[in-house]
């Protein structure tokens, strides 16, 4: 007993130096806080990318808007909540709109909704030998044509209603389309067996980060991922307990979950890089092995970079199916 007030006592005082002696003690005691399930899930779903405008989102939802920070800090003797507004994470990702954007159909990557579970293939390829063997007896141009027929194919033709989308963080075009699901990956299955062009013309929707913001942001902040177990709050409540002893300013919101992710046990978590006790709350965070936010956000831009470089303005075969 003696020796637990003791080391109390000492961590109280380490506190009091900014030293963040009881955020050391609470990792310790809380495993849950460093067990983050995050990462890259690429999948047959544009409903399984990530979406990064989400990110630092406030708990409290519509009231809170995109690019305020909430949190707390040290003022005037109190600790208290506040909002930081953050033009870098306001403008993180921009948005922009190509009419008539072309494409062949061999180019889309993921679809916005199907009866099955999307999420469970790596790719529409396996999609289509897995859940639409009974579309493709036909690999042929007629099966082909048969296939995309179908009344709820909505992206193939001149009264294309589907639009396309594309994340720079993740290269690949996803038709969002509203049904027709499995038709679909069976005539895109069969047009690339058969080398048949199938252009589609439709409204692309991209969202970039901005590599200016990125730089900013990271330049501003350490951002880091957070265990925070909804089924066990007692994690949550020492992680704040010991930002409040240390009397350190910090940020906390949203990761930047996919919008199929229902498991969003975790948070991000901002410290500023110009205060001395974040910054030494910062280094515990990398010492105890806490994923760094801030190099994944520059992972995910060099994957937008390279695409960037990469990628050639293509010219379509016409369509053979006279569509």
């Amino acid at each position: 007993m003696l020796k637990q007030m003791a080391q109390s006592f000492y961590r109280s005082v380490l506190d009091e130096v900014g030293v963040p002696a009881s955020l050391s003690s609470a990792i310790q005691d809380h495993p849950a806080l460093r067990q983050v399930v995050f990462g890259e899930k690429k999948t047959a779903s544009s409903r399984d990318i990530q979406q990064w405008e989400n990110l630092g989102r406030s708990a409290r939802g519509l009231d809170a808007p995109q690019g305020v920070l909430v949190g707390w800090t040290d003022t005037q003797g109190s600790y208290a909540s506040i909002d930081l507004p953050v033009t870098a994470l306001s403008r993180l990702v921009t948005t922009r709109t190509v009419e008539q954007f072309t494409c062949d159909i061999t180019e889309i990557e993921t679809l916005g909704a199907a009866k099955s579970n999307l999420s469970e293939y790596s790719n529409l390829d396996e999609f289509a030998e897995q859940r639409c063997a009974n579309l493709l007896g036909d690999i042929s141009k007629e099966g082909l044509l048969k296939m995309l027929e179908h009344d709820q194919i909505r992206s193939v033709g001149a009264n294309a209603t589907d639009t396309l989308s594309r994340y720079g963080w993740d290269g690949r075009l996803n038709l969002l389309n509203e049904g027709g699901a499995h038709h679909f990956a069976a005539a895109r299955y069969i047009a690339k067996h058969m080398d048949i062009p199938v252009p589609i013309c439709t409204t692309l929707h991209e969202y970039v980060f901005d590599p200016l913001a990125v730089a900013q942001l990271n330049q501003q902040f350490d951002i880091f991922a957070i265990g925070d177990p909804a089924h066990d709050a007692r994690a949550h409540l020492a992680l704040q307990d010991a930002f409040k002893k240390v009397r350190a300013t910090f940020f906390i919101g949203s990761l930047p979950w996919s919008a199929g992710d229902h498991a969003r046990d975790a948070s991000a978590i901002f410290l500023l890089k110009n205060d001395r006790k974040s910054e030494r709350i910062a280094d515990l965070f990398r010492k105890e092995g806490f994923m760094d936010l801030g190099q994944v956000l520059e992972s995910k831009l060099a994957v937008q970079l390279s695409a960037t470089k990469t990628t050639r303005v293509r010219s379509h075969q016409p369509s053979e199916l006279g569509m």
